[in-house]
């Protein structure tokens, strides 16, 4: 099952994500699934809220009011949390073990490395409620039908 990705969103999440670097940025996906398709139809962009600042640069944390602002938004678009966006700054997209012991069933996780400050590639991992990820294909879109 591929994630559908429109090309203005990943470029809204590349741009934040630049903005928040050196530090992990974070945010949450926001669409359904059909046809066998995630569809992502928007973003969410939350703040790192990690205890540690100077940890962040390979932590992140969302605060439960963000999440819970996050569910409204996509409540109100007639949408779902599909899964979170985060960035790998000065390391590949790839999940790390941190990543995968914070990780919630049924939820995609698009990772965005970024490479002195600029967003280089992205991999998106599906965890699914049998405890395993695998890697699911990002399809850039121009335009997503409704």
């Amino acid at each position: 099952m591929p994630l559908l990705l429109p090309k203005h969103l990943m470029q809204k999440i590349n741009a934040y994500l630049e903005e928040t670097y050196p530090e992990e940025g974070c945010g949450f996906l926001l669409g359904y699934l059909e046809n066998n398709a995630y569809i992502l139809k928007g973003i969410y962009p939350v703040p790192n809220v990690w205890e540690k600042k100077e940890e962040r640069k390979r932590r992140y944390s969302v605060a439960p009011e963000d999440f819970l602002k996050a569910e409204k938004e996509a409540q109100r678009q007639n949408l779902l949390l599909i899964g979170i966006y985060h960035s790998h700054p000065d390391y590949p997209p790839s999940l790390s073990e941190f990543d995968k012991a914070n990780s919630w069933p049924d939820f995609i996780y698009l990772i965005v490395s970024l490479y002195r400050g600029k967003a280089q590639e992205a991999k998106a991992y599906l965890f699914n409620s049998h405890g395993e990820f695998r890697e699911i294909a990002i399809q850039i879109t121009e335009e997503v039908k409704q």
